[in-house]
């Protein structure tokens, strides 16, 4: 893991090389290279965004109020929809 958060932080990786510097805020381990590849697959997918975007949400709720110093958070704006 180590590594592979070395190779996106120096911009070695494609999809994120344009979004550095990183912060790893979530991750799963798996107990071989097949699980990890299909829940990976299944992270990606509509569903898995949707899991990950629920597991995360109070994370990013507070990390929105904390850069914009909201005191009371509401999902009506669009972007925030967006994030979240």
């Amino acid at each position: 893991m180590k590594r592979r958060i070395q190779e996106h932080q120096s911009g070695n990786v494609r999809s994120t090389w344009n979004r550095r510097p990183l912060e790893l805020i979530y991750y799963e381990a798996c107990s071989n290279e097949d699980d990890a590849k299909q829940r990976e697959t299944y992270l990606k997918s509509g569903m898995g965004k949707k899991y990950i975007r629920n597991r995360l949400k109070r994370y990013l709720e507070n990390l929105l109020r904390d850069i914009f110093d909201i005191r009371t958070f509401s999902c009506s704006n669009s972007f925030v929809k967006e994030v979240l």
